[in-house]
C-alpha cells in the first residue's frame, strides 16, 4: 500500500504490516534527517503552544516547566497551564516559575478534558501539544514534533 493511501476498510487497516520502511524513507527524504537523529533546533515549523492541564500538581509541575524551558528549539513555545481547581498552590508555583507560562485558574473543578479545551481555545500556536504535569520531554521532544 502506498504511504499516503488510507486503508479502504477497518479490516484492511488492522491487517497492515508492522514494516515501516516506506514511512521512514519518506520522512528521511522529506526532512533530510535520519530517523533516529535528534531534530535540530533550527528545523522549520510553525509556532507551537503547549497546554498543561493541572490539578494539585505543585510537587511535579516545576520540573515539567524546567524541561520545557530546556527544549532545544529555535523559538520557545507558548506554554499555558490550566489549573483545574487546585488547592495546593499549583497555580502560584506556575506563576513563580522562570518560564513564565500563561496561567489560567478555573473557578471550580471541571476535569482535565475541560482544562485541555480551555487551553486549546486560548492557544495561539499553529500546533498545540498537550502535556501532563508529570510528563518530562527530552530536550529535542518539541523539535521532533
Amino acid at each position: 500500500m502506498p504511504v499516503n493511501t488510507p486503508p479502504a476498510t477497518l479490516r484492511e487497516a488492522l491487517r497492515r504490516s508492522n514494516a515501516y520502511d516506506d514511512y521512514v524513507t519518506a520522512f528521511e527524504s522529506r526532512t533530510g534527517l535520519g530517523w533516529h537523529d535528534p531534530t535540530p533546533a533550527s528545523a522549520p515549523g510553525g509556532s507551537l503552544s503547549v497546554v498543561i492541564p493541572v490539578r494539585n500538581m505543585n510537587y511535579s509541575l516545576p520540573t515539567v516547566l524546567d524541561a520545557l524551558a530546556a527544549q532545544e528549539i529555535a523559538e520557545g513555545p507558548e506554554v499555558i497551564v490550566v489549573d483545574d481547581g487546585s488547592d495546593d498552590g499549583t497555580a502560584e508555583a506556575a506563576r513563580r516559575h522562570p518560564l513564565r507560562p500563561a496561567v489560567v485558574e478555573m473557578p471550580r473543578r471541571r476535569g482535565p478534558a475541560t482544562a485541555r479545551n480551555v487551553g486549546a481555545f486560548l492557544a495561539a500556536g499553529d500546533t498545540v501539544v498537550f502535556a501532563d504535569a508529570d510528563m518530562l520531554l527530552p530536550p529535542h521532544g518539541l523539535a521532533d514534533i
